[in-house]
């Protein structure tokens, strides 16, 4: 884990490092249904993964994410 860095541009940047956890569940209640959830980035609403001091490109954020897939084999 370490912080990230974008080094000899004009624009000079530091992002703090983070953790990123990141999980999934698969529950079967029949075998040929698997019901499966994920979530991302789990421990803050979300973490800075670009910033533009000057306003010329958008910043990004990444937000904390869940999704879930259901599968049906017949």
């Amino acid at each position: 884990m370490d912080r990230l860095t974008n080094q000899g541009t004009s624009n000079d940047q530091v992002i703090s490092a983070y953790t990123r956890p990141d999980t999934g569940l698969t529950w079967k209640p029949l075998e040929e249904v698997p019901i499966t959830v994920f979530g991302q980035n789990l421990l803050k609403a979300y973490r800075i993964e670009f910033e533009d001091k000057f306003g010329s490109m958008q910043s990004s954020q990444i937000r904390r994410g869940a999704y879930a897939k259901l599968i049906w084999h017949f």
